[in-house]
């Protein structure tokens, strides 16, 4: 029987695992606040650039911008597509040193706009590119560009990019870095502009028009959220192994069942329950051992009786008995060379294919196995 001792400290759980994943979740909050969170910059809203407009008739097209009208909800770009064989026509952002210098702390750029017979536009960054940009020459900036395909015109709708998803256009490479290297990802704090241009529209017939509601920089912060997690992962694994090894341990203890002793007392007990429970214990190799056994016995109904087991234990007659049995059973797989048979009859079964079967249902593992393992 363990002693008092014993029984208080088992169960308890150490929480000093936990300090290291503590530990690194505060730092990463810390670095989270400090250096990772980013408030979203509008760039619409700010007012830090200029505006104006381009088209297709420096090149000897006749595309018509017919307006481009800034209000407080949106920028107005209405034009009419030429018939040459060139047509295109946008608008830029001319943007101010104070936005050049902060466009480093975002990595994406979200776009909410409107459209009217527009199949498609692109949204261009044009950032000096070193070795190959030209002072003066704003067709030398490098052109990172990605395409925006609006799925219902006269709706809003928003568009996100990452950094990474621009793209460097194949005319400014093969005109302007043709058989040079160029960086791998553009430097946005060296940006000329930002602008927005036709790539096609559903009738040329008719006027086209981008309305753009806001120009919007942000931090999407996923990477960091996945670095967190595999870092706070991997600082609680120590934790979570410990907890499931001490959970092995408790599974692989073996279960006490309190009953009575063997031995025959020379003085009955007064109370008729603490005789139950000394009956059970020097009768369960009987096989016959039954409820209806006690309930004569004991004068007392069987609900009784099984309401006195389950009170003490919380089981039943049955569950208590097999415990008991199997409780016996092990002792006589460790202590004896008996065989499995001779055990069955020994702790109260009357058919080894029964006493196997509870014996594996109880232990998780073979009689045979268990004498085995010892």
């Amino acid at each position: 029987m363990s002693s008092n001792k014993e029984n208080s400290n088992s169960g308890k759980v150490t929480f000093k695992p936990l300090l290291i994943p503590a530990i690194i979740s505060c730092v990463l909050f810390t670095y989270f606040l400090f250096f990772e969170k980013q408030n979203d910059f509008s760039l619409q809203n700010s007012g830090l650039y200029t505006l104006n407009t381009y088209s297709d008739s420096t090149k000897g097209g006749d595309t018509k911008i017919l307006n481009l009208k800034k209000s407080q909800k949106s920028i107005d770009f209405t034009y009419q597509i030429g018939n040459n064989d060139i047509n295109y026509a946008g608008f830029s952002y001319l943007i101010n040193d104070s936005v050049k210098s902060i466009l480093h702390q975002y990595n994406s750029v979200k776009i909410d706009y409107k459209t009217d017979n527009i199949g498609s536009f692109g949204f261009i960054g044009k950032t000096f590119e070193e070795g190959i940009t030209i002072n003066g020459d704003d067709q030398s900036h490098r052109v990172n560009y990605v395409l925006i395909n609006p799925s219902k015109n006269n709706n809003k709708e928003s568009a996100v990019f990452r950094y990474d998803d621009f793209l460097v256009r194949d005319w400014w490479k093969s005109q302007y870095a043709k058989g040079k290297i160029i960086a791998e990802k553009p430097n946005w704090n060296s940006t000329l502009m930002f602008s927005l241009i036709e790539e096609s529209n559903l009738d040329n017939t008719k006027p086209s028009t981008i309305s753009i509601q806001d120009v919007v920089f942000q931090k999407d912060h996923s990477n960091f959220y996945l670095l967190s997690l595999y870092l706070v992962t991997i600082a609680f694994l120590p934790f979570l192994i410990s907890i499931f090894v001490r959970n092995n341990k408790e599974k692989s203890k073996e279960v006490v069942i309190t009953y009575k002793s063997l031995e025959v007392r020379h003085e009955e007990p007064d109370n008729w329950e603490d005789r139950l429970f000394e009956f059970i214990g020097k009768e369960y190799p009987n096989s016959e051992l039954k409820l209806l056994h006690l309930s004569k016995h004991f004068a007392k109904s069987e609900r009784a009786i099984s309401a006195v087991i389950h009170s003490k234990l919380n089981l039943t007659f049955k569950q208590y008995l097999n415990s008991i049995r199997i409780k016996e059973a092990k002792k006589l797989l460790s202590e004896t060379n008996l065989s499995i048979k001779e055990i069955t009859y020994a702790v109260g079964y009357s058919s080894p294919n029964n006493f196997r079967r509870v014996f594996k249902q109880t232990e998780g593992v073979s009689a045979t196995e268990f004498r085995e393992n010892i």
